[in-house]
Order: C-alpha cells, then structure tokens, then sequence
C-alpha cells in the first residue's frame, strides 16, 4: 500500500461539499484517505458533507459511516412539518447525531470540524466550529422549501450550499494550509487534445 510522506508542517484540511443523496461518495473519498494514511489535520462540511465529516472527524472509519448510512432509511428521517416554511423538519436527522455522537458539541469531536449555513435574510455564510453539533449541521442540511429552517441563537440559517457549497474557505479559515476538496455536483469531461 502506498504512504504519503509529508516534509512540510502543512496542515491538511478536507472540504466535503454538498449534494444530497451523492453524498455517499465522500465515504469512498475517505475510504482512499484512511488506506494511504494520508494526514487530515481538520474537517469540513457543507450539507451532507456536514453528516459524513462530523461522523468521520468523530473518529468513525469510512466502512462504519457506511454501515450506519446503509442503516438509515428516509422515514427514519424525515418528519412532515406541515405548515412551517419547509415540507419536512431535520428533527429525527439532529436525534440521529445525537445517537452516534452523544458527546453533540464541536468541541468533543477528535478532529477539528466546522460546517457552513446561510442566513436566511442577509444570504451571508455562517461558519460553525464550536457549541451544539447536531444543530450546525440541520442549518447546514436545510434545503429551502423542502425543510423547514433551523434557528440558532435568535437567527434562521438555511442550507450552506447556497454560499459555499464545498467549505474550501471554511478550511483555510480554520487553519489549513492545503485543502482536499471533494464536489459532488460537478463533473467534468477533460478533452485529451
């Protein structure tokens, strides 16, 4: 097997984009990082990258976020929440968090881990990296219309795809000096000529 050996002190960081149900390819991603040993030195997370990263900076391995995905069905998670402003509420996905990581802050977590919401009225970037971990992410989960918004201290953030759907500058506001940012709603067809 292959290892990466780095002779800087460059600090790492790995940005999971958003993309709903594409969102089990970051597992595959962190899969390949685990085999090759590769120094990830923080997390972030934006939508699903938000689930998969708090899950693997919680210290889960790739094949055990896969077992609880594979475990999880859709009703375990949403709820109708008829007649806020979303067709389903991201209550049972914070219950979930908070089953596999009871601990539920930022500050639990074994890696650093920040994830990204909107602002519902100003549209600017809330970057979360300490408190309530469970919650940051439903913020950073809720896509308009289909979920209600989440409220945080007074405020209503939605989905973190609409500012910074891969938290490339969520890494580099934490620290990291390189960064691994993995897209799920891209795809790019490189011509050879």
């Amino acid at each position: 097997m292959a290892r990466f050996h780095f002779r800087s002190k460059k600090k790492i960081g790995l940005a999971l984009g958003g993309g709903a149900a594409h969102g089990l390819a970051h597992i595959g991603v962190l899969k390949v990082l685990e085999e090759h040993e590769i120094p990830i030195g923080l997390v972030t997370g934006t939508s699903v990258g938000s689930v998969i990263g708090a899950f693997w900076a919680s210290g889960y391995k790739a094949d055990e976020i896969y077992a609880i995905a594979e475990g999880i069905r859709k009703k375990d998670i949403l709820k109708i929440a008829l007649p806020k402003k979303g067709i389903f509420s991201l209550s049972k996905l914070e219950e979930i968090i908070k089953g596999y990581i009871p601990h539920n802050t930022f500050e639990g977590l074994d890696k650093p881990f920040g994830c990204v919401a909107t602002h519902l009225n100003s549209g600017r970037a809330l970057y979360m990296t300490k408190g309530p971990l469970a919650r940051a992410i439903a913020a950073s989960c809720a896509v308009p219309v289909v979920f209600n918004p989440v409220e945080i201290d007074g405020e209503t953030y939605v989905d973190g795809g609409l500012v910074e759907n891969v938290p490339v500058g969520l890494a580099r506001h934490m620290g990291a000096t390189r960064v691994i940012g993995v897209t799920l709603n891209h795809f790019y067809d490189f011509d050879e000529n």
